[in-house]
Protein backbone atom coordinates (compact mmCIF):
# COMPACT_ATOMS: atom_id res chain seq x y z
CA UNK A 1 0.00 0.00 0.00
CA UNK A 2 1.33 3.45 -0.91
CA UNK A 3 2.62 5.29 2.18
CA UNK A 4 0.68 8.40 1.25
CA UNK A 5 -2.65 6.62 0.83
CA UNK A 6 -5.17 5.99 3.57
CA UNK A 7 -6.96 2.73 3.02
CA UNK A 8 -8.71 -0.18 4.64
CA UNK A 9 -7.80 -3.63 5.88
CA UNK A 10 -10.32 -6.32 4.82
CA UNK A 11 -10.34 -9.21 7.28
CA UNK A 12 -12.12 -12.08 5.57
CA UNK A 13 -13.57 -15.29 7.01
CA UNK A 14 -15.27 -18.34 5.55
CA UNK A 15 -18.54 -16.46 5.05
CA UNK A 16 -16.85 -14.64 2.17
CA UNK A 17 -16.25 -17.92 0.33
CA UNK A 18 -19.72 -19.19 1.19
CA UNK A 19 -21.32 -16.10 -0.34
CA UNK A 20 -19.20 -16.70 -3.44
CA UNK A 21 -21.03 -20.01 -3.80
CA UNK A 22 -18.15 -22.12 -2.53
CA UNK A 23 -19.12 -25.18 -0.50
CA UNK A 24 -16.32 -24.61 1.96
CA UNK A 25 -18.15 -25.19 5.25
CA UNK A 26 -17.29 -28.23 7.32
CA UNK A 27 -20.88 -29.41 6.88
CA UNK A 28 -20.37 -29.41 3.09
CA UNK A 29 -17.08 -31.21 3.41
CA UNK A 30 -18.62 -33.96 5.54
CA UNK A 31 -21.09 -34.68 2.75
CA UNK A 32 -18.28 -35.67 0.35
CA UNK A 33 -16.67 -39.08 0.11
CA UNK A 34 -14.03 -38.87 2.82
CA UNK A 35 -11.06 -41.18 3.45
CA UNK A 36 -10.88 -42.89 6.81
CA UNK A 37 -9.75 -40.49 9.50
CA UNK A 38 -10.32 -40.50 13.24
CA UNK A 39 -11.20 -36.79 13.28
CA UNK A 40 -14.03 -37.25 10.78
CA UNK A 41 -15.50 -40.00 12.91
CA UNK A 42 -15.18 -37.95 16.09
CA UNK A 43 -16.70 -34.84 14.52
CA UNK A 44 -19.59 -36.72 12.90
CA UNK A 45 -20.24 -38.29 16.28
CA UNK A 46 -20.13 -34.91 17.99
CA UNK A 47 -22.28 -32.99 15.53
CA UNK A 48 -24.84 -35.69 14.78
CA UNK A 49 -24.15 -35.95 11.05
CA UNK A 50 -25.09 -39.60 10.65
CA UNK A 51 -28.07 -40.18 8.37
CA UNK A 52 -28.80 -43.47 10.13
CA UNK A 53 -31.58 -43.26 12.71
CA UNK A 54 -30.91 -44.18 16.29
CA UNK A 55 -32.62 -47.35 17.43
CA UNK A 56 -32.57 -46.62 21.14
CA UNK A 57 -35.41 -44.38 22.40
CA UNK A 58 -33.17 -42.86 25.09
CA UNK A 59 -31.45 -40.68 22.46
CA UNK A 60 -32.86 -37.20 22.40
CA UNK A 61 -33.18 -35.39 19.06
CA UNK A 62 -30.45 -32.82 18.44
CA UNK A 63 -31.33 -29.69 16.48
CA UNK A 64 -29.39 -29.69 13.25
CA UNK A 65 -27.48 -26.56 12.26
CA UNK A 66 -24.56 -25.59 10.09
CA UNK A 67 -21.25 -26.63 11.61
CA UNK A 68 -18.99 -23.60 11.76
CA UNK A 69 -15.22 -23.90 11.54
CA UNK A 70 -15.00 -22.34 14.99
CA UNK A 71 -17.03 -25.35 16.26
CA UNK A 72 -14.54 -27.74 14.69
CA UNK A 73 -11.52 -25.92 16.08
CA UNK A 74 -13.06 -25.62 19.53
CA UNK A 75 -13.94 -29.31 19.52
CA UNK A 76 -10.40 -30.34 18.54
CA UNK A 77 -9.05 -28.32 21.45
CA UNK A 78 -11.55 -29.65 23.96
CA UNK A 79 -10.85 -33.23 22.99
CA UNK A 80 -7.09 -32.78 23.31
CA UNK A 81 -7.41 -31.21 26.75
CA UNK A 82 -10.31 -33.25 28.03
CA UNK A 83 -8.03 -35.02 30.50
CA UNK A 84 -8.17 -31.85 32.60
CA UNK A 85 -11.92 -32.25 33.03
CA UNK A 86 -13.11 -33.52 36.40
CA UNK A 87 -16.88 -33.49 35.87
CA UNK A 88 -19.20 -36.23 37.00
CA UNK A 89 -20.18 -36.86 33.37
CA UNK A 90 -16.62 -37.85 32.57
CA UNK A 91 -16.39 -40.16 35.56
CA UNK A 92 -19.70 -41.87 34.81
CA UNK A 93 -18.88 -42.44 31.15
CA UNK A 94 -15.42 -43.78 31.88
CA UNK A 95 -16.91 -46.19 34.38
CA UNK A 96 -19.61 -47.23 31.91
CA UNK A 97 -17.34 -48.00 28.98
CA UNK A 98 -14.26 -49.09 30.93
CA UNK A 99 -11.97 -48.26 28.02
CA UNK A 100 -8.52 -46.68 28.03
CA UNK A 101 -7.73 -46.17 24.34
CA UNK A 102 -10.66 -44.35 22.80
CA UNK A 103 -12.48 -43.08 25.85
CA UNK A 104 -10.58 -39.77 25.79
CA UNK A 105 -12.13 -38.86 22.47
CA UNK A 106 -15.60 -40.07 23.40
CA UNK A 107 -16.10 -38.23 26.66
CA UNK A 108 -16.66 -34.83 25.09
CA UNK A 109 -19.11 -36.21 22.55
CA UNK A 110 -21.10 -37.53 25.46
CA UNK A 111 -21.20 -34.13 27.19
CA UNK A 112 -22.01 -32.29 23.96
CA UNK A 113 -25.09 -34.38 23.29
CA UNK A 114 -27.32 -33.24 26.16
CA UNK A 115 -25.83 -35.68 28.67
CA UNK A 116 -27.46 -38.68 27.04
CA UNK A 117 -25.85 -41.98 27.99
CA UNK A 118 -24.76 -43.73 24.80
CA UNK A 119 -25.33 -47.43 24.33
CA UNK A 120 -23.30 -49.84 22.26
CA UNK A 121 -25.76 -49.84 19.38
CA UNK A 122 -25.06 -46.19 18.56
CA UNK A 123 -23.74 -46.42 15.01
CA UNK A 124 -21.05 -43.77 15.44
CA UNK A 125 -19.79 -45.20 18.70
CA UNK A 126 -19.39 -48.58 17.02
CA UNK A 127 -17.64 -46.92 14.07
CA UNK A 128 -15.21 -45.16 16.38
CA UNK A 129 -14.47 -48.26 18.39
CA UNK A 130 -13.89 -50.35 15.27
CA UNK A 131 -11.60 -47.71 13.80
CA UNK A 132 -9.34 -47.80 16.84
CA UNK A 133 -9.36 -51.58 16.78
CA UNK A 134 -8.22 -51.64 13.14
CA UNK A 135 -5.78 -48.76 13.03
CA UNK A 136 -4.55 -47.72 16.41
CA UNK A 137 -3.69 -51.06 17.96
CA UNK A 138 -2.49 -52.73 14.74
CA UNK A 139 -0.79 -50.07 12.63
CA UNK A 140 0.38 -47.81 15.44
CA UNK A 141 1.82 -50.18 18.02
CA UNK A 142 3.81 -48.15 20.53
CA UNK A 143 2.33 -44.85 19.33
CA UNK A 144 0.46 -42.91 21.98
CA UNK A 145 -3.01 -41.52 21.42
CA UNK A 146 -1.96 -37.89 21.07
CA UNK A 147 0.64 -38.71 18.41
CA UNK A 148 -1.97 -40.71 16.56
CA UNK A 149 -4.43 -37.80 16.66
CA UNK A 150 -1.69 -35.46 15.45
CA UNK A 151 -0.91 -37.58 12.39
CA UNK A 152 -4.61 -37.87 11.62
CA UNK A 153 -4.91 -34.06 11.83
CA UNK A 154 -2.12 -33.73 9.25
CA UNK A 155 -4.06 -36.10 6.99
CA UNK A 156 -7.20 -34.02 7.63
CA UNK A 157 -5.36 -30.88 6.51
CA UNK A 158 -4.04 -32.51 3.34
CA UNK A 159 -7.43 -33.97 2.44
CA UNK A 160 -9.26 -30.69 2.97
CA UNK A 161 -6.63 -28.77 1.03
CA UNK A 162 -7.21 -30.95 -2.03
CA UNK A 163 -10.98 -30.60 -1.62
CA UNK A 164 -10.99 -26.81 -1.32
CA UNK A 165 -8.48 -26.46 -4.17
CA UNK A 166 -10.67 -28.52 -6.49
CA UNK A 167 -13.81 -26.43 -5.88
CA UNK A 168 -12.23 -22.95 -5.89
CA UNK A 169 -10.68 -22.93 -9.36
CA UNK A 170 -13.82 -22.30 -11.41
CA UNK A 171 -15.08 -19.07 -13.00
CA UNK A 172 -18.07 -18.77 -10.67
CA UNK A 173 -15.84 -18.33 -7.64
CA UNK A 174 -13.59 -15.89 -9.48
CA UNK A 175 -16.50 -13.73 -10.66
CA UNK A 176 -18.39 -13.78 -7.36
CA UNK A 177 -15.32 -12.99 -5.26
CA UNK A 178 -14.63 -9.98 -7.49
CA UNK A 179 -18.19 -8.71 -7.02
CA UNK A 180 -18.04 -8.96 -3.24
CA UNK A 181 -14.64 -7.27 -3.12
CA UNK A 182 -16.03 -4.32 -5.07
CA UNK A 183 -18.88 -4.04 -2.53
CA UNK A 184 -16.50 -4.21 0.41
CA UNK A 185 -14.03 -1.71 -0.99
CA UNK A 186 -16.73 0.89 -1.63
CA UNK A 187 -14.64 3.22 -3.81
CA UNK A 188 -11.75 3.52 -1.38
CA UNK A 189 -8.28 4.45 -2.58
CA UNK A 190 -6.53 1.28 -1.48
CA UNK A 191 -6.85 -1.76 0.70
CA UNK A 192 -5.06 -4.84 1.97
CA UNK A 193 -6.63 -8.26 2.52
CA UNK A 194 -6.06 -10.39 5.60
CA UNK A 195 -7.85 -13.67 4.99
CA UNK A 196 -8.51 -16.63 7.26
CA UNK A 197 -9.49 -18.63 4.16
CA UNK A 198 -7.22 -20.92 2.18
CA UNK A 199 -8.49 -19.55 -1.12
CA UNK A 200 -7.53 -16.39 -3.01
CA UNK A 201 -10.15 -13.92 -4.30
CA UNK A 202 -10.20 -12.91 -7.94
CA UNK A 203 -6.65 -11.81 -8.78
CA UNK A 204 -7.80 -9.39 -11.50
CA UNK A 205 -10.08 -7.53 -9.09
CA UNK A 206 -7.38 -7.45 -6.44
CA UNK A 207 -4.71 -6.15 -8.80
CA UNK A 208 -7.07 -3.54 -10.18
CA UNK A 209 -8.08 -2.12 -6.84
CA UNK A 210 -5.33 -2.80 -4.32
CA UNK A 211 -1.99 -1.20 -3.59
CA UNK A 212 -1.21 -3.82 -0.98
CA UNK A 213 -1.09 -7.52 -0.21
CA UNK A 214 -3.27 -10.56 0.25
CA UNK A 215 -2.16 -12.16 3.47
CA UNK A 216 -3.19 -15.75 4.29
CA UNK A 217 -3.27 -16.26 8.06
CA UNK A 218 -3.50 -20.07 7.99
CA UNK A 219 -1.85 -20.92 4.69
CA UNK A 220 -3.33 -21.37 1.25
CA UNK A 221 -4.16 -24.11 -1.24
CA UNK A 222 -1.05 -23.11 -3.17
CA UNK A 223 1.21 -24.16 -0.30
CA UNK A 224 -0.08 -25.87 2.83
CA UNK A 225 -2.99 -25.19 5.15
CA UNK A 226 -3.41 -25.22 8.91
CA UNK A 227 -6.35 -26.62 10.86
CA UNK A 228 -5.92 -26.41 14.60
CA UNK A 229 -6.83 -24.56 17.75
CA UNK A 230 -5.97 -21.31 19.46
CA UNK A 231 -3.37 -21.90 22.19
CA UNK A 232 -3.30 -18.39 23.64
CA UNK A 233 -4.84 -19.60 26.92
CA UNK A 234 -2.69 -22.73 27.21
CA UNK A 235 -0.20 -21.97 29.96
CA UNK A 236 1.44 -25.37 30.38
CA UNK A 237 3.05 -27.62 27.77
CA UNK A 238 1.81 -31.21 27.88
CA UNK A 239 3.48 -33.82 25.64
CA UNK A 240 2.80 -32.91 21.99
CA UNK A 241 -0.76 -31.57 22.22
CA UNK A 242 0.38 -28.01 21.51
CA UNK A 243 1.85 -29.19 18.21
CA UNK A 244 -1.72 -29.23 16.90
CA UNK A 245 -2.24 -25.54 17.69
CA UNK A 246 -2.29 -23.00 14.89
CA UNK A 247 0.65 -21.02 16.22
CA UNK A 248 2.90 -24.07 16.62
CA UNK A 249 2.12 -25.26 13.11
CA UNK A 250 2.84 -21.83 11.65
CA UNK A 251 6.25 -21.83 13.29
CA UNK A 252 7.01 -25.45 12.45
CA UNK A 253 6.01 -25.21 8.79
CA UNK A 254 7.50 -21.70 8.45
CA UNK A 255 4.26 -20.12 7.26
CA UNK A 256 5.18 -16.45 7.24
CA UNK A 257 2.62 -13.67 7.06
CA UNK A 258 3.28 -10.38 5.35
CA UNK A 259 3.49 -7.37 7.68
CA UNK A 260 0.26 -5.58 8.48
CA UNK A 261 -0.15 -2.18 6.79
CA UNK A 262 1.36 0.68 8.79
CA UNK A 263 -0.81 2.22 11.48
CA UNK A 264 -1.00 5.60 9.77
CA UNK A 265 -2.20 4.03 6.51
CA UNK A 266 -5.37 2.33 7.77
CA UNK A 267 -8.54 4.26 8.54
CA UNK A 268 -10.99 1.32 8.30
CA UNK A 269 -10.85 -2.18 9.70
CA UNK A 270 -13.48 -4.22 7.84
CA UNK A 271 -14.62 -7.66 8.96
CA UNK A 272 -16.64 -9.93 6.71
CA UNK A 273 -17.50 -13.61 6.80
CA UNK A 274 -16.35 -14.25 10.35
CA UNK A 275 -18.33 -16.13 12.95
CA UNK A 276 -16.32 -14.10 15.50
CA UNK A 277 -15.72 -17.19 17.61
CA UNK A 278 -13.30 -17.10 20.52
CA UNK A 279 -10.91 -19.39 18.63
CA UNK A 280 -9.81 -16.31 16.68
CA UNK A 281 -9.97 -13.77 19.50
CA UNK A 282 -6.18 -13.71 19.83
CA UNK A 283 -5.87 -12.57 16.20
CA UNK A 284 -8.56 -9.91 16.53
CA UNK A 285 -7.11 -8.66 19.80
CA UNK A 286 -3.67 -8.37 18.20
CA UNK A 287 -5.11 -6.34 15.33
CA UNK A 288 -6.94 -4.07 17.78
CA UNK A 289 -3.71 -3.59 19.73
CA UNK A 290 -1.65 -2.87 16.64
CA UNK A 291 -4.02 -0.18 15.37
CA UNK A 292 -4.68 1.06 18.91
CA UNK A 293 -8.43 1.26 18.35
CA UNK A 294 -9.04 2.81 21.77
CA UNK A 295 -6.76 5.83 21.38
CA UNK A 296 -6.53 6.12 17.59
CA UNK A 297 -9.57 8.18 16.64
CA UNK A 298 -8.74 7.87 12.94
CA UNK A 299 -9.54 4.15 12.83
CA UNK A 300 -13.11 2.90 12.47
CA UNK A 301 -14.48 -0.65 12.55
CA UNK A 302 -17.07 -1.99 10.11
CA UNK A 303 -18.60 -5.44 10.59
CA UNK A 304 -20.39 -6.81 7.53
CA UNK A 305 -22.96 -9.59 7.49
CA UNK A 306 -25.11 -11.27 4.85
CA UNK A 307 -28.81 -12.12 5.40
CA UNK A 308 -28.96 -15.70 4.11
CA UNK A 309 -32.44 -16.69 5.23
CA UNK A 310 -35.72 -16.64 3.35
CA UNK A 311 -37.79 -14.65 5.85
CA UNK A 312 -37.28 -11.21 7.37
CA UNK A 313 -37.86 -12.65 10.82
CA UNK A 314 -35.00 -15.13 10.45
CA UNK A 315 -32.68 -12.48 9.03
CA UNK A 316 -33.43 -10.11 11.91
CA UNK A 317 -32.60 -12.92 14.31
CA UNK A 318 -29.39 -13.55 12.37
CA UNK A 319 -28.42 -9.88 12.59
CA UNK A 320 -29.15 -9.75 16.32
CA UNK A 321 -27.01 -12.83 16.87
CA UNK A 322 -24.18 -11.23 14.91
CA UNK A 323 -24.43 -8.03 16.94
CA UNK A 324 -24.18 -10.18 20.07
CA UNK A 325 -20.97 -11.72 18.81
CA UNK A 326 -19.51 -8.31 17.99
CA UNK A 327 -20.39 -7.23 21.52
CA UNK A 328 -18.72 -10.35 22.98
CA UNK A 329 -15.57 -9.79 20.90
CA UNK A 330 -15.16 -6.14 21.89
CA UNK A 331 -16.15 -6.85 25.47
CA UNK A 332 -13.51 -9.59 25.74
CA UNK A 333 -10.96 -7.15 24.35
CA UNK A 334 -12.06 -4.57 26.91
CA UNK A 335 -11.65 -7.12 29.69
CA UNK A 336 -8.17 -8.02 28.50
CA UNK A 337 -7.16 -4.35 28.35
CA UNK A 338 -8.67 -3.62 31.76
CA UNK A 339 -6.66 -6.45 33.33
CA UNK A 340 -3.57 -4.66 32.04
CA UNK A 341 -4.68 -1.43 33.76
CA UNK A 342 -5.79 0.32 30.61
CA UNK A 343 -9.03 2.28 30.20
CA UNK A 344 -10.51 0.13 27.47
CA UNK A 345 -13.36 -1.21 29.61
CA UNK A 346 -15.60 1.42 27.97
CA UNK A 347 -14.44 0.75 24.42
CA UNK A 348 -17.84 -0.12 22.92
CA UNK A 349 -19.44 3.07 24.23
CA UNK A 350 -16.42 5.07 23.13
CA UNK A 351 -16.48 3.69 19.56
CA UNK A 352 -20.19 4.38 19.25
CA UNK A 353 -19.92 7.87 20.70
CA UNK A 354 -17.11 8.74 18.29
CA UNK A 355 -19.02 7.21 15.36
CA UNK A 356 -16.31 4.60 14.74
CA UNK A 357 -18.33 1.37 14.94
CA UNK A 358 -20.66 0.26 12.15
CA UNK A 359 -22.63 -2.81 11.07
CA UNK A 360 -23.43 -3.06 7.37
CA UNK A 361 -25.04 -5.57 5.05
CA UNK A 362 -23.51 -7.33 2.04
CA UNK A 363 -26.22 -8.81 -0.12
CA UNK A 364 -26.39 -12.50 -0.79
CA UNK A 365 -25.25 -13.33 -4.31
CA UNK A 366 -28.19 -14.72 -6.27
CA UNK A 367 -27.35 -18.00 -7.96
CA UNK A 368 -28.26 -18.27 -11.61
Amino acid sequence: MDKNVNGSLLILGNGFDLNCGLKSSFSDYLQTKLPENIWYIILRFAFNQSDKPYQNPVFKPIKKRTILWMDVEDYIKRILYLHRDTTEEKKRLMHFFRCENYISVLELSYMERNNVMYMYNNIQFVELKNYFSRHFSINHIGLNLVSFLKQELVNFENDFKQYIKSISCDEEYKNNSGKILFDLIDNEEAYDVLTFNYTSPDADAVNLLAYGNINHIHGSVEDRIIIGFDSSDITTIEDNRTEMSKSFQKLFFKIENKPLPCKDQIVLLKFYGHSLGNQDYSYFHSIFDYYDIYNNGNVSLIFYYTPYYETDEENVRCRNDYIGRIYDLLNSYSLKATIHNEKSNIIISKLLLENRLFIKEIKKIVKK
